[in-house]
């Protein structure tokens, strides 16, 4: 098995590439949509303080077991399992705010106010994921507290690490399901759209899977006692921002709508003038 020492050398090295790809996605997000939605730029940006204050807790705690055996950090280990838990919380959050937004494409084009789109939402989806989110986060918060304070890996902080981690992979479960649900409703007789579409909902499966496996590998490595668990830990919160930046830069920006939009409104214009020519070439004098 590998010594203690070597896990913390890998998942800081680990740690550091996931961290670097958030950061270009964020760059990447910010240049094409500057003009997003308020609310999209500050999930991205709390998730990036959040990694950023995790990969610090990793790079103390690795340069404490590597070079300063005799002392411990145990501050760098509370802040990665805070972090974590706050990183995915913002994601599941982000999500959940997805699921209720895309609802109201479900229903037909004659309710044009916004009051007629609400009443028709169905609550279950925010009933279901909202207290899952507030109450993996609680005890993921509760978890690093119990580090901090009883310095040492104590029963009842390994057990709220195993309660907060098994109901963070159902989340990402439950959020992925929901989501495929949602757009496989969604009726529509553009052929990109359905490929977006198509796109969007492997996509989808792909992420919520990963960051589901690696919190249940977290999971199982803890309930069997292996230092091996710090391995995912030390970068399962970046996989869930980079889900969240991934999530958002999918979309097309301002820009690139109204382009394809012009092509789209062109492209039907001359197949419009190309049949009536041909209709009009084959009408008898």
């Amino acid at each position: 098995m590998a010594s203690f020492q070597a896990i913390y050398l890998i998942s800081s090295w680990l740690n550091l590439i996931f961290y670097t790809v958030e950061v270009a996605l964020y760059a990447l997000y910010m240049l094409k949509f500057r003009k997003d939605r308020p609310i999209h730029r500050w999930v991205v940006f709390a998730a990036l303080v959040s990694d950023t204050v995790c990969t610090i807790g990793v790079s103390a705690g690795a340069y404490s077991i590597l070079l300063l055996p005799n002392a411990t950090s145990f501050w760098a280990g509370s802040l990665i399992i805070w972090s974590n838990g706050v990183s995915s919380g913002i994601e599941h959050a982000f999500l959940t705010y997805r699921i209720w937004h895309l609802q109201v494409f479900d229903y037909s084009s004659n309710l044009h106010t916004r009051q007629h789109y609400v009443k028709l939402r169905n609550i279950w989806p925010l009933a279901l994921l909202i207290p899952l989110t507030l109450v993996h986060i609680g005890f993921t918060t509760a978890s690093g507290v119990l580090v901090l304070t009883q310095r040492s890996k104590s029963r009842e902080g390994i057990i709220c690490t195993l309660i907060g981690g098994s109901l963070r992979a159902a989340t990402d479960i439950m959020i992925a399901c929901i989501l495929v649900y949602q757009i496989n409703k969604f009726h529509t007789a553009f052929v990109s759209t359905q490929t977006f579409l198509r796109r969007f909902t492997v996509k989808v499966m792909a992420t919520g899977i990963i960051a589901a496996v690696l919190t249940l590998l977290i999971v199982i490595l803890l309930a069997i006692n292996n230092n091996m668990a710090f391995l995912p830990t030390s970068f399962v919160g970046r996989v869930h921002s980079i889900t969240t930046l991934s999530h958002l830069s999918m979309r097309r920006s301002k820009k690139e709508s109204i382009l394809k939009t012009m092509k789209t409104m062109e492209d039907l214009g001359l197949r419009i003038e190309e049949t009536t020519h041909t209709s009009q070439k084959g009408r008898p004098p």
